[in-house]
């Protein structure tokens, strides 16, 4: 079997992009004033524009360069849960080394022996109270 490592590096939590948009398009002095999006869709396209919040591509290719310079080479991008905007994680991702994988199970068998433990102990008090 093969590993992959993988280590979170840093997160970037780019929010009210519409906001952010809003400015940049109509000026960040609106008055208040409302505004409304005119979208041109493709042909026989359903479109999912409204379903997420668009970013500049510099504003994400900056995000992803920051990332980069932590040390990441893999990036996720989820959309925001409470804004409008994304979450970037950056994560350094390659083939594990060996040790990486011995000390990985270890840790993965201490803590199902722990799990175990904890079981035996539940049913063996469970016993002596049927016992009773």
């Amino acid at each position: 079997m093969k590993y992959i490592y993988r280590k979170f590096v840093k997160d970037l939590d780019l929010s009210e992009l519409d906001l952010i948009n809003q400015d940049a398009i109509l000026g960040s002095n609106r008055d208040g004033h409302e505004y409304d999006v005119i979208t041109v869709k493709r042909k026989g396209d359903e479109g999912y524009y409204d379903q997420c919040e668009e970013i500049n591509i510099d504003t994400a290719i900056k995000a992803l360069q920051e990332l980069k310079e932590a040390g990441a080479n893999y990036a996720q991008i989820l959309s925001h849960r409470d804004h409008y905007g994304y979450e970037f994680y950056g994560l350094e991702m390659r083939k594990a080394t060996k040790e990486e994988v011995k000390v990985d199970k270890a840790k993965k068998i201490k803590a199902f022996e722990a799990v175990k433990k904890q079981e035996i102990d539940r049913l063996e008090k469970e016993l002596t109270k049927l016992k009773k």
